[in-house]
């Protein structure tokens, strides 16, 4: 008996939505706690906590997927993302936490991934003048690919760093200021006469943050403050005067 009455139908954007989906949680790691979002046209369509050891850590990712059949790479393995709105991308540079694009090739049923953060701030404004832009893929960053949860891992960590050291770089550039006086009253005083204490602390703090600065790039660690200090007046006490920082 057939029915001639009209139903909603199951479009092939949402097909696609739903088969894009189930394979990010086939080959999403287990360690990732997804949590997709509900509402629409906000730019992200969840969010993943990265547990370690089984155990919840309170680093966050956000992610946008995308789907199409088949991605078409390039000789060299390359391609560009799905349109992404500008005013999207301006949303995503917005977050405080990392933002992953999650782009899936149902033909291949695979899903490859990019932080977006690099790409978006390298082309800031070059996408304020256009509606869409793309983000670009590589064939080797795949969800699921035998190395690519440390291509992962060395990604996120560095966009969740990534506020902290350009914050670090500004009052590091700006201490340099405070060093470079330092030096220059330095010359011809007396060995133990001190700093000025606003003087002092300002060094101190420059120190610091220069240290930060080494851990959060992977560079060896410096010498300790005090050890620093001690170097110093030695070589300007060698040269005609040094001044106490401590």
């Amino acid at each position: 008996m057939s029915d001639e009455r009209a139903y909603p139908q199951h479009s092939e954007t949402q097909d696609k939505e739903e088969r894009s989906k189930r394979l990010l949680e086939q080959l999403a790691p287990t360690s990732w706690q997804i949590r997709p979002i509900t509402e629409r046209d906000v730019g992200i369509d969840g969010e993943a906590e990265i547990r370690v050891n089984n155990r919840y850590t309170g680093l966050f990712f956000k992610y946008q997927l995308k789907s199409t059949d088949s991605i078409e790479w390039s000789m060299v393995g390359s391609s560009r993302s799905s349109a992404i709105k500008s005013s999207t991308a301006n949303y995503w540079l917005g977050l405080e936490i990392p933002v992953f694009l999650f782009q899936a090739d149902l033909v291949e049923g695979a899903i490859y991934f990019r932080a977006v953060g690099a790409e978006l701030r390298r082309r800031f404004g070059e996408f304020q003048d256009q509606k869409t832009l793309s983000i670009e893929l590589s064939r080797e960053l795949r969800l699921g690919r035998w190395d690519a949860a440390e291509a992962f891992d060395a990604a996120f960590r560095w966009e969740r760093a990534l506020p902290r050291l350009a914050a670090l770089a500004e009052r590091f550039l700006l201490g340099l200021e405070a060093s470079a006086i330092f030096l220059e009253i330095s010359q011809g005083r007396d060995f133990h006469m001190e700093a000025d204490e606003s003087l002092r602390e300002q060094i101190r703090v420059h120190y610091e943050t220069h240290v930060e600065l080494r851990a959060l790039l992977g560079l060896p660690s410096v010498e300790p403050y005090d050890d620093l200090i001690t170097r110093l007046e030695r070589e300007l006490g060698s040269s005609g005067g040094s001044m106490s920082t401590r």
